[in-house]
């Protein structure tokens, strides 16, 4: 028999969405003391504080359990992103171009800060992780802000095509970003690396000069 790896049900009442929150925090906490492998829904309960047939209600099983909690994380990061693009857009062209590329990428980088050890442990163990439409729909509204920022600096960026401008924009900081927080290199002081990123987006960009 096929294995569900969908929730159980959806909570809709707080006290459901309430329980929801406190299993995946226990995941989270058991995921990063334990590994994948050597986790059961047991002791998933145990560090919640309920039943077995408590948390069987809400998820069938672990990897239900551990795909609800990838999403969880996933969006918690993408909001960070999307609330600093919102604090972009709306100072407009008050910021030049270095400086709005600048605050995107330190938000990218404080976004992946959160919760760090749990980032590294569901990369390692769920590399291929396939995130489902409502986090793709999240991703390609940021890919939209991100594009409409380029728009109101359009004349700093030499790149003519500002959707490939922002794709590369996206992917750049977004491989970067993961490389820094999954395996920080040493040698490098997180303001050199955070200037390093920030001198390759605007190198990709071909921005014109700043005039004084």
């Amino acid at each position: 028999m096929k294995r569900t790896a969908t929730p159980r049900k959806q909570p809709r009442q707080n006290r459901s969405k309430n329980m929801v929150e406190t299993i995946l925090a226990a995941t989270a906490r058991v995921l990063c003391e334990r590994g994948y492998a050597r986790t059961s829904t047991n002791h998933i309960a145990e560090a919640a504080e309920i039943s077995v047939g408590s948390l069987y209600q809400y998820f069938p099983n672990k990897d239900a359990l551990f795909i609800a909690l990838h999403k969880r994380h996933e969006q918690q990061l993408q909001a960070l992103i999307e609330g600093m693009l919102s604090q972009l857009l709306a100072q407009g062209k008050l910021l030049s171009l270095r400086q709005a590329m600048a605050s995107l990428i330190r938000a990218w980088i404080q976004a992946h800060q959160l919760e760090p050890e749990l980032h590294r442990r569901l990369e390692a163990e769920f590399p291929f992780f396939e995130p489902d439409e409502e986090v793709q729909s999240t991703e390609r509204r940021i890919q939209a802000e991100i594009r409409e920022l380029l728009s109101l600096h359009a004349a700093e960026i030499g790149q003519a095509d500002l959707d490939l401008a922002t794709y590369l924009i996206m992917k750049t900081i977004e491989s970067h970003v993961h490389a820094l927080v999954i395996a920080p290199p040493s040698g490098f002081s997180p303001e050199a690396l955070e200037a390093g990123l920030l001198d390759a987006i605007m190198g990709c960009l071909k921005a014109r000069p700043e005039t004084a």
